[in-house]
């Protein structure tokens, strides 16, 4: 009986046996071999599952919607007529109304920043009343160079803490002759040691009356030879410190030459300091880039501080002078006359002038400007290096002019002879202004020192 048990315990010990080890091996390879054919199967049976269940949950209630509010109809738009086109004359009465209100506009604008600079102290508000009672007297400074005081008081006196002269230019009747009474702008204008400067000055921001006198004196004050290189306001004095954003009520009308300053004076003659007495020291830049007026600064001889006030792109003339930039010369002898056009054969006449000029402003730039020949000029004339760097900038661009020029028949012959005359009569006046003779013979030669010996000192 033990032994029956035993082997009862041992075999369910022993599991299912071999058929049973057979057949589970069997249910894992189909597993293993069909495995996919389940998921299918259990898949259908699933998506099944859920269907019946959807099928028996009962729908939501169908809620009414509120019907949309018409719109009522809006009647058709009614169009306008097209216009008839302008005629011509319409368009250029309108054109030329348009520029006028501009021009007007532009004007307000700058008396109102002159207003502004005349009045530092103000506030904006008190600044607005000052330019509103100015613009309703119908005054402009930049259009009729007239002064009104913005605070009602007399009409020809002129505004509070600018120091210009009470006196205004006066209007010129058509029917005057303009011969011998003619504008301050007019005599300015008109003549070649002025004319470039005085376009230059009109075209800039800062413009200051000017009176007959004023132009007068500059004229005359002019030295033979010389041109003015700038205008401008200035402002001369012992008191002058540091640096300012406002044009000072002392600042006047004044022009630059080439060798002097020239501050015209209404009532006595004007006051004419040369440029050799002067040292430029620094140019004042503003900290706001807003700000268009900038200072050059200089020392005179006598101890006073002289200040020259223009645009931020013209204020380095005062220093640098103009012979980069100007256009327009007075006529010198060592210049050659230009062929006079209309005269026939005028193509032939441009073509030996422009042949002409370039040989010699070439040959003077040889002479004077180019390796041991401006050492030599330098050696001869650097006393006063300011004053030989300004002569030098009319050579350099006489020759760049020489080199970069209008050709023949892309522009008229009067551009090109104009164009020349100028390169010309910029290479004449650095050896005018020099001594030099134009264009010169030959280079000129350093003068080589001589070292020193023991024969110097004994």
């Amino acid at each position: 009986m033990a032994r029956k048990r035993r082997r009862s315990a041992s075999a369910g010990a022993g599991g299912l046996g071999p058929f049973g080890i057979f057949l589970a091996l069997v249910a894992i390879g189909v597993l293993i071999k069909y495995w996919w054919v389940l998921l299918i199967v259990l898949g259908v049976v699933g998506l099944t599952v859920a269907i019946v269940h959807f099928a028996r949950t009962p729908a939501p209630p169908v809620m009414a919607r509120s019907p949309k509010p018409v719109r009522p109809v809006e009647p058709p738009s009614v169009m306008t007529p097209h216009r008839p086109a302008l005629a011509s004359e319409d368009i250029a009465d309108q054109m030329r109304a348009t520029k006028q209100v501009r021009h007007l506009r532009d004007m307000q604008e700058w008396d109102y920043e002159w207003i502004r600079l005349t009045h530092p102290e103000k506030s904006s508000r008190e600044l607005s009343e000052i330019a509103n009672a100015h613009f309703a007297r119908g005054r402009s400074i930049g259009v009729n160079y007239e002064w009104a005081s913005p605070l009602g008081s007399r009409s020809d006196e002129p505004a509070e803490g600018v120091g210009v002269t009470p006196e205004a230019p006066k209007r010129i009747p058509p029917d005057t002759d303009r011969t011998a009474q003619a504008e301050p702008g007019e005599l300015l204008a008109r003549d070649p040691r002025t004319m470039w400067a005085w376009a230059d000055y009109l075209d800039g921001r800062l413009s200051l009356p000017v009176s007959d006198e004023d132009a007068r004196q500059v004229l005359a004050a002019i030295p033979p030879g010389d041109h003015v290189e700038i205008f401008g306001a200035v402002a001369i004095g012992a008191g002058l410190l540091g640096a300012t954003d406002t044009l000072p009520h002392e600042a006047r009308f004044a022009a630059r030459t080439f060798d002097r300053w020239i501050l015209p004076c209404p009532g006595r003659p004007a006051e004419i300091i040369p440029a050799s007495s002067t040292r430029h020291y620094g140019t004042a830049r503003p900290v706001d880039v807003a700000r268009w007026m900038e200072q050059s600064n200089f020392a005179v001889a006598d101890g006073r501080r002289l200040r020259a006030y223009s645009d931020r792109m013209r204020v380095d003339r005062f220093d640098e002078g103009a012979g980069l930039s100007i256009l327009r010369l007075p006529d010198n002898p060592f210049a050659p006359v230009p062929p006079r056009l209309g005269t026939g054969g005028e193509d032939a006449l441009v073509a030996d002038y422009i042949k002409s000029v370039t040989h010699r402003v070439r040959k003077a730039h040889a002479n004077y400007g180019a390796g041991d020949a401006r050492l030599a000029l330098h050696e001869t004339y650097g006393e006063n290096k300011d004053r030989l760097s300004r002569a030098e900038n009319y050579l350099e661009c006489a020759v760049d002019d020489v080199k970069l020029h209008p050709r023949i028949g892309a522009e008229t012959h009067k551009a090109l002879v104009s164009h020349f005359r100028n390169a010309d009569l910029k290479a004449a006046f650095f050896c005018l202004a020099l001594g030099l003779p134009y264009p010169g013979e030959k280079p000129l030669n350093r003068v080589l020192k001589r070292p020193p010996t023991p024969a110097d000192f004994y």
